[in-house]
């Protein structure tokens, strides 16, 4: 599994990645400044948001992003893992967290992302809607998630 905290390897991948990512967020605001494109689940800023959180998602995985996969286009390719398409604040605080999605069958374990996360000083609130967006996902080890109904999440 690939640390979660490659935060040197990283810096240069999210120096590069970082004013593209705040291009597509200005293209936004101007947008929805003149009410264009703003269907709150389709609509073109919401989709744009979503691809700028994404680009900056795989750049603190240390990955140039060269492709997007939103789940509203999961059925078109055939993978062993559908993508998961979390919200732009979830998105947000895995890539601030330096947290790297597992590939294929890999889950992730409490402690790693607990570790994770409070590197990131993230506050109390957003470690749970992080952790339960990961569980609600099957992203974490089958151990974990008896604790997730525990609401120990």
């Amino acid at each position: 599994m690939p640390s979660l905290f490659p935060l040197q390897a990283n810096a240069t991948t999210r120096a590069l990645v970082e004013p593209h990512a705040s291009a597509l967020e200005a293209v936004c605001s101007a947008m929805e400044a003149a009410g264009v494109g703003v269907d709150p689940k389709f609509g073109h800023v919401h989709v744009l948001r979503r691809m700028s959180d994404s680009m900056r998602a795989e750049a603190a995985a240390g990955k140039v992003p060269n492709s997007w996969h939103d789940s509203m286009y999961a059925g078109a390719e055939k993978s062993a893992r559908k993508p998961v398409t979390f919200s732009p604040m979830v998105s947000s605080l895995l890539a601030r967290a330096s947290i790297v999605l597992p590939e294929g069958d890999a889950k992730l374990s409490i402690s790693q992302i607990d570790a994770a996360l409070s590197a990131a000083n993230l506050p109390v609130d957003k470690r749970i809607m992080v952790k339960n967006e990961l569980a609600a996902h099957g992203l974490l080890a089958s151990t974990d998630r008896r604790i997730s109904t525990q609401g120990r999440l």
